[in-house]
């Protein structure tokens, strides 16, 4: 049986005017609290609007076996040419993650916003969803990226913690730096 997939899409204007209220943080050690209210929005009736550019990937599972990933571009890099993020980078971003909940929606399960600031970490680390280290593969600094990722390419039929088996998730995530 499908599940029922619901366009979701985050609200662009909310998202790019609180964007605009972000600073670079001086002490990279240390980031400091973010003012962004990072959140993940859905309207299943609302059709994207038109600039955004939207991309699949095939990411391989296992010899012959593969599943597809969705993001939407909602703003492009500072610096076009800047080089993007590798999956042996370390990286510093601004997150929202929720849970997949079909018609229900989306409820977020962990921001950077509830954390109070943001995160670097390495793209390569184990315990990481393959599909959001695919996620972030190729942003620029300044870019902003919101993600469908497949169960297959999250936490698997087992899940994790509060994650549900056989779970999508969804991601919206802002390129802070290339560490």
């Amino acid at each position: 049986m499908t599940r029922p997939r619901p366009l979701v899409l985050a609200l662009v204007p909310l998202l790019l005017s609180a964007l605009s209220a972000c600073k670079d943080n001086p002490d990279e050690s240390d980031p400091a609290p973010s003012s962004v209210p990072f959140s993940i929005e859905t309207r299943a009736s609302a059709p994207p609007p038109e600039d955004l550019l939207r991309t699949t990937r095939t990411v391989e599972l296992t010899e012959g076996q593969s599943a597809v990933l969705t993001f939407v571009t909602l703003r492009p890099p500072t610096d076009p040419e800047a080089p993007g993020a590798t999956l042996e980078d370390t990286v510093t971003i601004r997150f929202a993650a929720g849970l997949d909940r079909g018609a229900a929606g989306v409820e977020v399960y962990d921001s950077t916003e509830a954390r109070k600031r943001d995160f670097s970490f390495s793209l390569n680390t184990p315990d990481l969803p393959r599909g959001f280290a695919h996620t972030i593969e190729g942003m620029r600094p300044g870019e902003i990226r919101r993600a469908q990722i497949p169960w297959r390419l999250g936490y698997g039929e087992n899940g994790r913690g509060e994650i549900p088996p056989s779970t999508d998730l969804i991601f919206a995530v802002e390129l802070v730096s290339i560490d």
